[in-house]
């Protein structure tokens, strides 16, 4: 065999090892994916959160579906375990805006693309600011807003930071309010771990634009009065 053929062999042998590994490589990833899924991911934990999480998602539909001005649901058992994490993002997002409190440095969330440019609500294991680590998400069609109290008040624990533009109704006691970004865990003094959750919708315009803002807090009695006293469009 002439030396430039041994040399052509060398090379597709090298190729075909190359290609070999890159192969194994990719098996093994998608080996990995399966195992993390069916065994590590089908914990008590995990079930437990991804249950609720749909129930969370179900009333959700149901009150943007509601023709009422005013209008609210109770999930029961909102249950976060460690490392969970919800993040609500509105229709008009900004991916450079600073939203969760628990998170350093500047706690920016993008928007996961498969929202596809909606208000959507995602679940997360892990780490906000990667996207493939959103587990689940839904979206919501049409102008939606998403507002929570703010850490400290007798509604916490949530994680997101001030939100400036929130109406005086959404509001805690202090006069403030927050993204609405919520923990299974973040430090043992902010433990959500399970609660029922109080979800209130209410319709306002905006330029001429129907808009609709989502208020979402630990339920209370105090709480499911509001919009009882409510008619027409409000802010």
């Amino acid at each position: 065999m002439s030396r430039r053929a041994q040399e052509t062999l060398s090379l597709q042998e090298v190729g075909m090892l190359v290609l070999a590994v890159v192969v194994l490589f990719g098996l093994l990833n998608v080996g990995y994916e399966v195992f993390s899924r069916s065994f590590i991911t089908e914990s008590p934990d995990f079930q437990a959160t991804v249950a609720a999480f749909s129930r969370f998602e179900d009333k959700m539909n149901v009150l943007a579906a509601s023709p009422k001005p005013c209008d609210f649901e109770v999930s029961n058992d909102l249950s976060l375990g460690d490392g969970y994490r919800v993040v609500g993002f509105d229709a008009r997002w900004n991916d450079a805006l600073a939203v969760d409190k628990c998170q350093w440095p500047d706690g920016a969330i993008k928007r996961p693309r498969r929202c596809e440019g909606l208000a959507c609500v995602c679940l997360y294991d892990g780490d906000v600011t990667d996207e493939k680590k959103a587990m689940q998400c839904f979206t919501l069609s049409g102008d939606v807003v998403f507002t929570a109290p703010r850490v400290g008040s007798s509604y916490s624990p949530f994680q997101g930071l001030e939100r400036k533009d929130a109406p005086s109704w959404s509001r805690d006691e202090d006069g403030q309010a927050s993204f609405f970004v919520l923990y299974g865990d973040c430090g043992s003094a902010f433990a959500w771990r399970s609660k029922t959750v109080y979800v209130e919708r209410r319709m306002f315009e905006l330029d001429g634009v129907p808009v609709a803002r989502f208020f979402i807090a630990p339920d209370d009695e105090e709480l499911r009065k509001r919009c009882g006293a409510v008619s027409g469009q409000v802010a």
